[in-house]
């Protein structure tokens, strides 16, 4: 949203990313498109709510990796042995949502229309 609306970045990592997207032409007009969306949703009295983005992002990537994983212990020791967390869940809140995910009869149907649920 800051690239696309020409705003200052505050730190010297996010202002090298914003010159890298400016100058390549492809990436200038996602930005200009993301720039319109954003400009269009606020004046629709949309807000965002980024800390709830990220968690959400973090979950769902959790979870994809469970489901092409198949299995619990690989998935949770992939999570404990993150450096840094994706998101500001907590280590123990972020496996909880996994087993959560894990026994879930959402996880099953997904398996299965991947094509790789066990019969019973």
């Amino acid at each position: 949203m800051r690239v696309s609306r020409n705003e200052v970045a505050m730190d010297a990592a996010s202002a090298a990313l914003g010159r890298e997207l400016r100058r390549r032409p492809q990436r200038r007009r996602s930005a200009t498109a993301s720039g319109a969306f954003c400009q269009n949703a606020q004046a629709e009295g949309t807000t965002f709510d980024v800390k709830r983005w990220s968690h959400a992002a973090d979950l769902s990537s959790m979870r994809a990796g469970l489901l092409l994983a198949g299995d619990v212990a690989q998935a949770r020791d992939s999570i404990t042995s993150e450096p840094q967390n994706p998101s500001d869940l907590s280590q123990d809140d972020r496996l909880v949502e996994l087993l959560r995910f894990a026994v879930s009869d959402l996880y099953t149907d997904l398996r299965g229309a991947i094509g790789i649920a066990v019969e019973a």
